[in-house]
């Protein structure tokens, strides 16, 4: 959904809210804003690879599972409204995150916190 909403040059931001907790929402309501006052937008899609289980529990109906993941950039890009690529040529095609996700009451994992992981050991190819 983030990408979508890069594409979207950061329009109706607030679409990303099932998928994130109010601290993930403010982040991307933020970042939309800075992308639209740029009138950038954003190009490809982000993937995730090698996802690595670190954690999970159940307790009282609520699932909490934290994962290595690996974010995979190499098709992804920001233009300005020239069409001009804002991203640093030095941008790592891959980064790797830690990240922890509870389930709602609708029983969907929502994203509560994505760190990124120093290290990138999940990325090394």
């Amino acid at each position: 959904m983030s990408d979508e909403i890069d594409h979207d040059g950061g329009a109706n931001p607030e679409r990303i809210t099932p998928y994130v907790n109010a601290a993930g929402l403010k982040h991307e309501i933020e970042a939309a804003k800075e992308l639209a006052s740029e009138h950038a937008r954003g190009y490809g899609f982000t993937t995730i690879n090698n996802v690595i289980l670190q954690s999970h529990e159940e307790a009282n109906g609520v699932a909490t599972v934290a994962i290595y993941a690996c974010q995979d950039l190499t098709n992804v890009d920001l233009r300005d409204a020239n069409g001009v690529s804002l991203v640093d040529d030095d941008r790592a095609d891959f980064v790797a995150y830690v990240a922890e996700l509870k389930s709602d009451s609708m029983g969907r994992l929502v994203v509560q916190s994505n760190k990124y992981w120093p290290g990138g050991g999940i990325c090394k190819h």
